[in-house]
Order: C-alpha cells, then structure tokens, then sequence
C-alpha cells in the first residue's frame, strides 16, 4: 500500500527522527569544541577548550589562497538580532553569514573584543556597546554612515591594529576604515 506523503506525515517522522533545522546543524559540525561557519570569502573555525584548561581562539581560512588569521582569545558563533553581527562574549555572526559577513566585518567585531577586553567588565562594556550600536543605528538612520560613528569607527582602528601588528602583509582592512 503506497502512503502519500503530507505535512502530517512529515511531521510524525519528524518526531521518531528529529531534524536540525539549518543553523543548527551548522553550529553542531565539528562538535563541541570546534564550530565551523562560512562566510564570504571563506570559513571561520573556532575552537573553545577552556573547559579543559586551554583558550579560545578562532581562525580564519580564506577561499582564495591569502593569508590564515589567528583571532586569539574569541570564538564565533550564529546570533540573530535582526541578522546583525554583534560582539558580547564572543563574536556572533548574525543570519545568512556566507553573504552578510567577510573579513572585514570580522576584523571590526574583532575590535570591539578588544574594547571589551580592555573595559571593566562585560556589563559596562555591554551598556557601552549598546548604547554606541544604538547611537550608530540612529546615526545611520539619519543618513550617517554608521562605521563613522566613534564607537564603530573605534572598534575598527582597534581591530586593524591587532592586524597590522600581527599580520602586517594580509591585505585585510576592517569594515570601515
């Protein structure tokens, strides 16, 4: 007897078998310890062993043959506030990544990492950084450019400048400089 296949149906199979929904079935590849996401231009790797007494650090590998950077002491993962990228406790790369994020808007939450790294302490920086996006949206609304705006314009500088130092021939230049 053939059974035709329906929504209903799907849905009982469904429960015997769960399905990932897409993200997460690509925040699980590479298990617990090593997320893997694509962006545009190539793939960040983030390994996290510090429930081991290791660190963090993410690489990225890009598509084209240049340069691998090493983003010490930040993972990344997917974070959907409004398909924004966004930095608090790690870098979260916000929806569709593969067309949304490069290297250049990794290098710019990479500095707002070292903003929090240098503030005192992840609830000042998260009020902070909350209110600057806040100040840079309305700034963009307005007709601005919202990596202008000194809090965004900050986090680039400081973040081009963990990859000049460290990676002085890359060629990589972080979202809006």
């Amino acid at each position: 007897m053939k059974k035709k296949l329906t929504r209903a149906l799907i849905d009982e199979i469904r429960k015997e078998m769960p399905v990932l929904s897409e993200k997460e079935s690509r925040t699980t590849i590479g298990g617990g310890n090593i997320v893997g996401i694509r962006i545009n231009g190539g793939y960040l790797i983030s390994y996290d062993y510090s429930d081991v007494g290791g660190g963090k650090f993410t690489s990225y590998q890009p598509d084209n043959g240049g340069q691998t950077i090493i983003f010490d002491g930040v993972t990344c993962s997917y974070g959907d506030i409004n398909g924004c990228a966004y930095q608090l406790n790690g870098i979260h790369v916000g929806e569709y990544p593969e067309h949304n994020f490069d290297i250049g808007t990794m290098i710019h939450e990479y500095g707002h990492y070292l903003q929090e790294s240098a503030s005192a302490g992840t609830v000042a920086y998260a009020i902070v950084a909350g209110m600057g996006s806040a100040g840079a949206n309305a700034y963009n609304y307005l007709g601005g450019d919202y990596y202008d705006f000194p809090t965004e314009k900050s986090a680039s500088k400081a973040g081009q400048n963990y990859i000049d130092q460290n990676y002085p021939n890359s060629g990589y230049k972080a979202e809006g400089l």
